[in-house]
């Protein structure tokens, strides 16, 4: 049994044991609408009640997955993390990421997440570190890093069966653009899901201030149950522009062509690192637009000073800092490679 379907068999089987409240950061906060913005996902904290003899017969390890329309296709993305050694407690994990900044593009998004106490020796958790050290590699392009995602979830299945443990607290979540039929409007905030039933706590009595992600109950920090917490995130616009590198080699080699009088080569990639920012499944439309006016900016720049002669490299971020609108400004649609070049030309460019 797949461990997606072992934590929602988990959560459906055991909701009157299972307390939960999403907890938006900030009362006015609008939700994300469909191509206006990324989300990613971070493990805030996590806290197991009962003594165990950890990190020597027993792992504690989450299992968390996003689910979401990318490209043209439905996708998970999925993390896996534990404690490093002689640190279980209160607030072990601080916001480790689950997930990479991941473009929203509307619809429903899913949280799953599975909290699982392991049996075994130490070399188990080693296993575990290597599959969380895998999940390091899923940055964009999202697309190429598919493969180890599923890798990931299918090593962990198998950790789980031979260990014989399953899930011992999980959670189901949607959320939409527009809140309806028990989904949540998609805003950033903090995910809190506790072992525990409704006659125990009072989901509206929980509460985590932003300037530290502890969970309280009732005003004071929650103690004697096992729980997790995560924190949902928006943004606007990517901050990690200098991730896709196959568009700083395509940039480099344009410029390099360039001064060296190789005018096919030159045209060829300066095409292609253009069509790479338009058509790029990682980027909201607004931004690919604003890559794609970075990579011309920081192109003419090169050719009129003669900075690219001695093999300056390329920096996204920092050519869309120079020579990109703001995003407000920013077309929210999809343009082809002919009507940017076409734009172009007529600004003169």
């Amino acid at each position: 049994m797949s461990i997606w379907k072992r934590i929602r068999e988990f959560f459906e089987s055991s909701s009157s044991h299972i307390v939960h409240r999403y907890l938006p950061l900030g009362p006015g906060t609008p939700p994300l609408k469909g191509g206006e913005g990324y989300v990613q996902v971070f493990l805030s904290s996590m806290f197991l009640a009962k003594d165990r003899a950890w990190f020597t017969d027993q792992y504690p390890v989450v299992n968390a997955s996003l689910q979401l329309k990318y490209a043209d296709m439905i996708v998970k993305i999925a993390g896996v993390a534990r404690p490093p050694d002689g640190m279980l407690g209160q607030g072990v994990f601080i916001n480790y990421p689950i997930t990479t900044l991941m473009p929203y593009r509307g619809q429903t998004i899913e949280i799953e997440a599975g909290l699982s106490a392991l049996e075994g020796t130490n070399q188990l958790g080693v296993a575990f570190d290597v599959l969380k050290d895998f999940t390091t590699l899923v940055g964009p392009p999202v697309g190429q890093a598919l493969g180890v995602v599923e890798k990931v979830a299918s090593g962990v299945d198998r950790v789980l069966d031979a260990v014989g443990n399953d899930i011992a607290l999980g959670v189901h979540y949607t959320f939409d653009e527009v809140a309806a039929d028990n989904r949540l409007s998609l805003r950033p905030g903090y995910l809190a899901v506790i072992g525990a039933s409704t006659q125990e706590l009072d989901a509206s009595k929980l509460s985590i201030r932003a300037d530290d992600g502890i969970l309280r109950y009732d005003g004071l920090q929650l103690e004697g149950y096992d729980y997790m917490v995560f924190l949902i995130t928006t943004r606007p616009e990517r901050t990690d522009w200098d991730e896709f590198s196959t568009i700083r080699h395509y940039v480099n080699d344009a410029i390099r062509a360039h001064f060296k009088g190789e005018k096919k080569s030159f045209e060829t990639n300066k095409a292609a690192a253009i069509m790479e920012a338009l058509t790029s499944p990682d980027l909201i439309e607004a931004d690919q637009y604003r890559a794609a006016k970075g990579i011309m900016g920081r192109i003419k720049e090169a050719i009129d000073s003669g900075a690219g002669a001695v093999g300056e490299e390329f920096s996204l971020e920092g050519a869309v800092e120079r020579f990109a609108p703001p995003i407000e400004a920013v077309p929210r649609r999809s343009m082809s490679l002919e009507e940017f070049l076409g734009e172009e030309e007529r600004e003169g460019v």
